[in-house]
């Protein structure tokens, strides 16, 4: 017969509650990790070419889309409706911890001039952020994530993020847009000429930084910002919450 012990069961209750509170950083960021070691191995032995064509030819942003959710086996859905607008569908969802995604991945593709130069315009970055935003300032503050995800293998960030009002190497940064970019500095060491091109990893900077939304007319919104990857891994990983 088994002896019903109250210390033991105090503790798992501990356990159990503190799990409860756990926000979606907790767990996306353990997941995120994986992904990051696991690409790690994959394409240990890959050249910074042969990478790069994995990342713009083998994968979509569907793949990502379920890499995430898979963790959460049946407690995940894909593509999910959002109840105000049959119009609005988002990428994951956890109902039963509340928790919605949105999902980006950030390749290029053939231009019309048949390179590997296109990518999304900032418009598709602005409204997931935009919505993000909302949804903290309605209460929903770490039930919420957008999360970025791109291969490790591009010469710089602008190459896949449209972070200028132009084009080419020779594209002046907008600066309310890299404010969503805390792990970008940049290199020039004239403050006034900034390119996009001039933007790189700072991979000293301590992670999450709270962004500071407020200096470019957002208000006092709470988002934070995590970035993960080391100069050396295949994958970087951000996730705003």
């Amino acid at each position: 017969m088994k002896i019903f012990n109250l210390n033991i069961f105090r503790r798992e209750e501990r356990k159990y509650n503190a799990m409860k509170k756990h926000n979606i950083r907790d767990y996306m960021e353990l997941i995120c990790s994986l992904l990051i070691d696991q690409f790690n191995v994959r394409y240990r032995e890959y050249s910074q070419e042969k990478f790069k064509e994995e990342a713009d030819v083998r994968y979509v942003e569907r793949d990502w889309i379920y890499k995430l959710g898979e963790p959460f086996k049946d407690l995940a859905y894909y593509e999910i409706q959002n109840e105000k607008s049959s119009q609005v569908h988002h990428d994951i969802g956890i109902p039963s911890k509340d928790f919605i995604m949105e999902v980006k991945y950030l390749k290029n593709w053939d231009s019309t001039s048949k390179t590997k130069t296109a990518k999304k315009i900032w418009k598709e970055f602005e409204k997931d952020l935009t919505w993000l935003e909302e949804e903290i300032r309605t209460g929903n503050k770490g039930k919420r994530a957008f999360i970025i995800i791109w291969c490790n293998c591009i010469d710089y960030f602008g190459r896949v993020v449209q972070l200028g009002s132009g084009h080419g190497v020779k594209n002046p940064v907008n600066k309310d847009r890299l404010v969503y970019f805390p792990f970008l500095m940049n290199k020039n060491q004239d403050p006034e000429k900034m390119y996009t091109k001039d933007l790189v990893y700072n991979y000293e900077k301590r992670f999450p930084c709270l962004l500071d939304l407020n200096s470019i007319g957002k208000g006092d919104v709470e988002m934070d910002c995590l970035f993960l990857g080391k100069r050396e891994d295949r994958l970087h990983i951000v996730i705003y919450y």
